[in-house]
């Protein structure tokens, strides 16, 4: 009789090492998902930042200073071009 007897409770033993094992592993499993949560949030907030300085740039303010650099920037590498095309070649 007793072999009868201690076979339901060992299953309930394996069952309860089952289920404190799956509790910490989903315990595992949520944990991950807050800190990826934290991270979305923390990129969500750079995307905006960013999108935000993108989108000033587009201000009038800024266009007439982003073209004055172009316009500097196209000079210099016309000056680089010239002096590059004038200096002799040394073999």
């Amino acid at each position: 009789m007793r072999c009868v007897d201690s076979t339901p409770l060992m299953e309930n033993d394996g069952n309860v090492e089952k289920a404190e094992a799956y509790a910490k592993e989903l315990e595992y499993i949520c944990n991950v998902l807050r800190k990826k949560h934290e991270e979305a949030k923390e990129l969500l907030v750079r995307a905006i930042v960013n999108n935000n300085n993108l989108l000033m740039l587009n201000h009038p303010i800024y266009e007439a200073k982003i073209h004055k650099v172009q316009k500097f920037a196209a000079k210099l590498v016309f000056k680089e071009l010239q002096t590059c095309s004038r200096s002799p070649t040394v073999i």
